[in-house]
């Protein structure tokens, strides 16, 4: 079995940045919106379309017998830790590795936009949010058809930094990647990704693979102190 690799651009006129997203970052919470929020939001999605240069890549790995480090990606020195990533990837006989970034451009805008206006720059940062959510999701669309067409399916995607997974993951996804000359994304030494608006994942694959989306909160770590929960609401609900 050929192992999936990619990588690519996206054209960011492509990309449908939802409205009801760009609000559940701003932390709406259903009331009526301002016309002038309206208008800032609209004037943010058309900012960070002309300022994002979207790319991605991705590459599958198989995957080892668990161990007490973690689960061995082979061929690699790398062990996803956890036990977040282990029920994750039962039934999972590979991995598919993901980045993807918006480019540096949008981090360059949204520093203007802190300087210039720092409402407009929340209503940016939001909706930048959105686009590099939507790239991602783009990115997920083609792993899991390529998967479907093996027989496979595809979990739901899973960050350093989600649950017991650490953040000091991070860097070993870049370098098995190799981000920095695919899609010029980097990784700093406290293992923030920059451009900021950048995400890496994991990718479950297999066909016994258990989930291709979010479970809702039962299964999310930050259930316990969610503001939406509080409130009574889900951020699915938004």
């Amino acid at each position: 079995m050929a192992l999936y690799r990619a990588q690519g651009a996206v054209d960011p006129a492509d990309l449908v940045l939802d409205r009801a997203e760009i609000l559940r970052y701003l932390g709406h919470r259903g009331s009526a919106i301002p016309p002038e929020i309206d208008a800032l939001i609209d004037r943010s999605v058309q900012a960070v379309r002309a300022a994002a240069t979207p790319r991605y890549v991705c590459r599958e790995f198989l995957l080892g017998a668990p161990q007490p480090q973690g689960i061995p990606l082979l061929d690699t020195d790398f062990y996803l830790p956890g036990e977040d990533i282990l029920q994750l990837l039962a039934g999972c006989d590979s991995c598919v590795l993901m980045a993807a970034t918006l480019g540096a451009g949008v981090d360059a805008l949204l520093r203007r936009q802190q300087v210039a206006d720092m409402a407009a720059a929340v209503v940016c940062d939001s909706a930048a949010v959105t686009a590099i959510e939507a790239v991602c999701d783009r990115v997920n669309a083609l792993i899991k058809g390529a998967c479907g067409q093996r027989g496979q399916r595809c979990t739901w995607r899973f960050s350093p930094g989600y649950g017991d997974m650490p953040i000091t993951c991070q860097p070993q996804v870049a370098r098995l990647l190799d981000t920095g000359r695919q899609i010029g994304l980097a990784v700093s030494s406290s293992c923030l990704l920059t451009p900021s608006k950048s995400v890496t994942a994991i990718i479950g694959v297999g066909e016994r693979a258990t989930q291709d989306k979010k479970s809702g909160c039962a299964h999310c770590s930050l259930r316990e102190n969610c503001t939406f929960r509080r409130g009574g609401k889900r951020c699915g609900d938004f």
